[in-house]
């Protein structure tokens, strides 16, 4: 009985070092959901799997202006012809987190994750705000399961 425990033990330690060693070598991009900074995909298409927002650049039209992700999906906001300073600002009841920016010289992309959930959270509104100029829009986004 001694003997099983312990070989037991030594599994759980091996497996959980194997799991350590793989986590610390994947690359940052993998670790944080983040892709490498890429040409903005407004206006062209895209070819990423998770769902893509664009504002024009006057930050009077968002497409789409409803967004549908999944749960632990990415969504990526752009502001059309890599211009402005996005910010993205959501309820405490939208499921989301990881709501940034991908780097200081990258203010026209901002990104956010969304929350694991059990069931459709329904539309809920958030807002976009220009940075700059003030400019506000209030699309909506629903998180499915």
């Amino acid at each position: 009985m001694r003997n099983l425990l312990i070989a037991i033990l030594v599994i759980a330690v091996v497996v959980l070092a194997a799991a350590l060693w793989w986590m610390s070598s994947r690359p940052a991009a993998m670790k944080e959901g983040n892709v490498p900074p890429g040409p903005n995909p407004c206006g062209q298409g895209h070819d990423t799997p998770n769902p893509v927002v664009c504002i024009d650049a006057a930050f009077k039209v968002v497409t789409p202006l409803r967004v549908r992700a999944r749960s632990n999906e990415w969504i990526d906001f752009y502001i059309a012809g890599s211009g402005g300073d996005l910010d993205v600002q959501f309820t405490g009841v939208t499921p989301v987190h990881h709501a940034h920016h991908l780097g200081a010289q990258d203010s026209h992309h901002f990104r956010i994750r969304a929350k694991q959930v059990s069931h459709s959270s329904g539309w809920i509104k958030y807002k976009l705000v220009e940075r700059e100029s003030g400019n506000e829009i209030d699309p909506e986004v629903m998180i499915d399961p």
